[in-house]
């Protein structure tokens, strides 16, 4: 519980008076406490996305998806460059082509993402670059792809099995492997989800690398540099450091191009370095980008101020206050 400061240096704030922290591991827990009013607040996407919609319909309720900007998240399968399948680029290029991002981000995420095409957002535009080697859906292309790897389909129609491990983030992230699971099978790959705790899908992808296709989120952030180059970087490979390089990719010019841009003080050629970067890493496909996530939260519709900045999710509530009876009778709201 955190209670106001009367010294805070921001005179007259804080306004609410404390905040109570509640840990509410179920998600339909989550959803029936902020529906019964014992919640106020919750962050990152807090119910089930099958059930966000009819509680934004509430009038006690509001939806808020602004807050989020700072982190431009993104959703991407990693695929093991180093299993004997997906080492083949043609094997990654025909996963990709196997998949709907546009089903994902419409059916599995209810909304709640757009379909991306590169490890940099779009909501980093200075750095995204639209014109790198897309995938669009065509499982008829993932066939031939996987033909001419050499895979050819065995008599029960199965080319070759692989697993899957999503991130433990909730039923949203399965929903994704589940889909994959369709998608694939579609096209002749067998996949088999895996599920397992935080501690053993991070030791598993970044440490073991006992896997062969995993799914994750990352953020960005403001710059590339910052959020998405860590995934590409060879030396985090194995090192056992979550959300980082679990693809296992190695390409010396990518680890220069990198390099060049931590040292490059001229935006400009940043900029141009990281397009660069954009297109030799989707060319190779270590990573297939999905959607970029848009995260919401839920807050009591008479609380205000909640979101007053970009990367308010990690910020202050100093803003934050309650609009009670108080203001009906002539006092501050803000004091409450």
């Amino acid at each position: 519980m955190l209670t106001r400061n009367p010294d805070y240096w921001d005179k007259d704030k804080p306004y609410l008076d404390r905040i109570v922290f509640r840990v509410i591991p179920d998600a339909a827990a989550r959803a029936a406490a902020l529906e019964k009013g014992e919640v106020q607040y919750a962050a990152f996407s807090p119910v089930p996305l099958k059930d966000a919609e009819r509680l934004r319909k509430l009038p006690t309720l509001a939806l808020e998806t602004r807050g989020y900007e700072w982190l431009s998240p993104w959703l991407f399968f990693d695929l093991n460059v180093d299993e004997p399948h997906l080492k083949d680029v043609r094997v990654r290029r025909a996963i990709a082509h196997a998949i709907d991002r546009r089903a994902i981000a419409n059916i599995v995420w209810y909304g709640f993402g757009k379909p991306a095409i590169s490890p940099v957002p779009s909501t980093l535009a200075t750095f995204h670059d639209d014109s790198v080697p897309q995938y669009p859906f065509d499982v008829k292309r993932a066939e031939a792809l996987l033909d001419e790897a050499g895979f050819k389909r065995g008599p029960d129609g199965i080319r070759f099995s692989l697993t899957h491990d999503f991130i433990p983030y909730g039923d949203d992230f399965k929903r994704t492997g589940e889909y994959l699971k369709q998608a694939l099978k579609r096209v002749g790959i067998d996949v088999t989800i895996r599920s397992q705790d935080t501690a053993a899908f991070t030791r598993r992808v970044y440490g073991d690398r006992d896997f062969d296709i995993a799914s994750a989120w990352f953020a960005a952030f403001s710059d590339p540099q910052v959020g998405v180059t860590r995934a590409y970087w060879s030396g985090w490979i194995g090192k056992n450091t979550p959300w980082t390089n679990g693809s296992g990719y190695r390409n010396p010019e990518i680890d220069g191009l990198i390099a060049k841009a931590q040292g490059e003080p001229d935006p400009a050629a940043r900029v141009a370095i990281f397009k660069q970067f954009q297109q030799i890493v989707q060319r190779d496909l270590p990573s297939i980008p999905l959607i970029e996530l848009r995260f919401f939260s839920l807050h009591a519709a008479n609380l205000k101020d909640v979101v007053t900045r970009g990367d308010q999710i990690y910020g202050s509530l100093k803003n934050a206050w309650f609009d009670t009876e108080t203001s009906a009778r002539g006092t501050d709201p803000k004091s409450n």
